[in-house]
Order: C-alpha cells, then structure tokens, then sequence
C-alpha cells in the first residue's frame, strides 16, 4: 500500500484595492403596471443623465438585477384581517466600476444627490484583477503545505517523495475591502481623502505527496 501524507494549504493575499464600485437600488411602486414601468424607465434615465456629469456613459452603468413584484396591503374588517393587492414594484439594481478616483466619485455622488433619481447607493473598493489575487493564493497556500509536509516526515523519521494531486474548490472569492463608506462622506466639495483597508483574502488547498 502506498503510503502518503495529505496536508491542507492556506494560502494569505493582502492589497491595496485599485477600484471602486457603487451600486444603485431603484424601487418603482404604482397601481398600474404600466406606469409603475414608466416610473422605473424615468428614473433609470435620470439616473445615467446624473452620471453624464462624471463623463460616464449609459453603457457604463451595468445592470445586475430586474425583478417585477406585487405587493400587499392588510386589511381589517370585522376583525377579520386579509391582504389584497396594493401595487407593482419595480426593482432595478445597477452598477457602476472604474478606477479609485476620489475626486471623481465625489462627482458621481454630488450629481446623484442633486438629481431625483432617488437611488439607495453603496460603495465598496476592490481589486480589478482577481487572477492576481488567485495566483497569489496558490503560491501561499503551496508553500504552507510543503513546509509543513516536510516537517511533518521530518519529525515522523521520513522523507517527502513525489506530489501525487491537488485539490481546490473553486469558490468565488471576496476582492472588497472590508471597510464601510457612507456615500455623503463623499458628496461634497470637502469630502475626505479617504484610503481603503486592504484586501485580505485566505483559502485552502488540499495536496498529497508520497512518503519516500
């Protein structure tokens, strides 16, 4: 039987985040379904209107979610309570990337304010390239399971042969900072020259080596 030692890698990645990303949330809610579609259009055009202001285009903003939903109110009659129809509600989630720009962003946020678009906004800094962070990972995580392999046969009176597989679940990884910005910081002419925690990122990697 073949002997082997199996070792699960960690592999560490800390950045600077090289871009930053604002997200909208628009909500449209009316009676009629066709004027709740309307209020939804309007606003989405209002809303690449205001960013026209930062040099962006209708193509930058990209959408990422379009639901159409009904919505309840309740009623009491009697003592008896039921819910009936009440309005169609129009979600429309987009975003918006581009290189870290805080004199930019400022723009972004002052034309949004000013605008009656009426969007919920978040902002969060990442890194552009998640190859760059993967790769890193795997050098990290390959390194930490060697060393330890070695000092496990080491200290077992052994000898670390030929590396036989490797196994990684391939997850979507978290390239954010994990700091929490409110858009008015930065929708203002005084706004703060704010720098972003770095981007930490950890994952593990399972190896087999023979045992020599």
């Amino acid at each position: 039987m073949e002997r082997t030692v199996t070792i699960r890698g960690t592999g560490h990645f800390k950045g600077a985040p090289d871009a930053v990303c604002v997200s909208f949330s628009i909500v449209s809610r009316n009676s009629e379904y066709a004027e709740a579609m309307k209020l939804s259009a309007s606003r989405q055009k209002k809303l690449i209107k205001a960013l026209g202001q930062a040099n962006f285009k209708a193509k930058d903003l990209k959408t990422t979610d379009f639901s159409v939903r009904t919505e309840t109110k309740e009623l009491d009659r009697y003592g008896v309570k039921k819910y009936v129809f009440d309005c169609y509600a129009i979600t429309q989630k987009f975003k918006l990337s581009f290189d870290i720009d805080h004199k930019r962003l400022g723009v972004v946020l002052k034309a949004i304010s000013e605008s009656t678009a009426d969007p919920n906004l978040s902002i969060s800094f990442y890194i552009k390239d998640e190859n760059i962070v993967r790769n890193a990972l795997f050098a990290s995580a390959a390194e930490n399971a060697r060393k330890s392999a070695e000092v496990l046969c080491k200290s077992s009176g052994a000898k670390l042969g030929d590396l036989i597989t490797i196994s990684y679940d391939w997850s979507e990884l978290d390239i954010c900072s994990g700091g929490r910005y409110s858009p008015d910081a930065f929708a203002c002419s005084e706004a703060p020259d704010i720098h972003p925690d770095d981007v930490h990122v950890s994952e593990s990697v399972r190896f087999v080596w023979q045992i020599a």
